[in-house]
């Protein structure tokens, strides 16, 4: 049997409005301070499929949250800009992970390589 999965918004009030308008159920926070708290809470609800998270985090929270997408299945975790900031075209935090991650796996993979090739 196929749980029922849900689609949930963490963010502002008006992002989560937005979302609302749609049918899909959100929690709105005014500041990070109680975020994590909020977050678990949501983690350990089975029918939550999809986690979309629209606003602004510590660096530490989001290194969090980053070493969570990677290593969780569920639920998938996506960040979505909040659209409402200014100056959101110089926020690279999470393309900055990508390139950081994917240039690491890259250099594992060379040094695979490297060690079959002198054996």
């Amino acid at each position: 049997m196929v749980d029922d999965q849900k689609i949930h918004i963490i963010g502002n009030e008006d992002t989560v409005l937005l979302f609302g308008l749609l049918g899909i159920e959100g929690t709105v926070i005014k500041k990070d301070d109680n975020f994590l708290d909020i977050l678990k809470s949501l983690l350990n609800k089975r029918e939550i499929g999809i986690l979309i998270i629209s606003m602004n985090l510590h660096t530490d929270i989001l290194e969090y949250l980053i070493d969570l997408k990677l290593n969780s299945k569920k639920p998938l975790i996506h960040f979505l800009p909040n659209v409402f900031q200014e100056g959101i075209e110089n926020d690279y935090i999470f393309r900055n992970k990508i390139f950081d991650s994917i240039g690491e796996i890259i250099s594992q993979k060379e040094d695979l390589v490297i060690r079959k090739k002198g054996q």
